[in-house]
């Protein structure tokens, strides 16, 4: 069975068999399988059992070089509010190659107002094929003047999102209160 078939199981599991250990995740996960604490992590922040689901992702990533365990730390520690702790992270995971942390260092440098910092990872989460990065790459794009490269992006993202793509691209260049080339 692969990771992936047991991750599903996972998410199936009940949460009683979980607790009353008949399910072999939280043996697993204690003796060092990251993908194992992953899952228990995402399995108690889909329940909203942070404090739970913190600990899962911390022993991911203390079990190893985990991009997702990273990653989903950085969405905890955003949603706490602790935005340099949660850039750190995304960081961590975007430089192991995980788009959507490219997306969130992205998102986090502009709203510090690093741009340089923010179209360089929204260009990488762009070329990596990730939608909302070709949004933000093509916003960030037409704001700073290059509206045929933006142009691009947009399009690429319409050709991978349809016409859900193409409303958000609206929504976003309007709130950049910009207009689309």
């Amino acid at each position: 069975m692969t990771y992936a078939d047991e991750a599903k199981r996972l998410r199936t599991t009940s949460h009683e068999a979980m607790l009353a250990g008949r399910d072999p995740w939280p043996a697993r996960a204690q003796a060092g399988d990251s993908a194992a604490a992953l899952g228990l992590g995402k399995y108690f922040y889909l329940r909203h059992q942070r404090p739970e689901a913190e600990h899962w992702f911390e022993q991911a990533v203390a079990n190893g070089d985990d991009p997702e365990g990273w990653y989903n730390l950085g969405v905890m520690r955003r949603e706490d509010g602790r935005a340099a702790e949660a850039e750190q992270l995304f960081t961590r995971a975007a430089e192991a190659g995980l788009p959507k942390s490219m997306t969130n260092v992205a998102d986090l440098a502009l709203r510090r107002g690093d741009r340089d910092t923010a179209m360089t990872w929204a260009a990488k989460a762009a070329q990596a094929g990730n939608l909302t990065g070709m949004i933000n790459y093509g916003v960030l794009l037409l704001d700073s003047g290059r509206s045929k490269d933006a142009r691009k992006w947009f399009d690429t993202a319409i050709g991978v999102g349809g016409p859900a793509a193409e409303e958000r691209i609206a929504d976003h260049v309007a709130r950049s209160g910009l207009t689309l080339p």
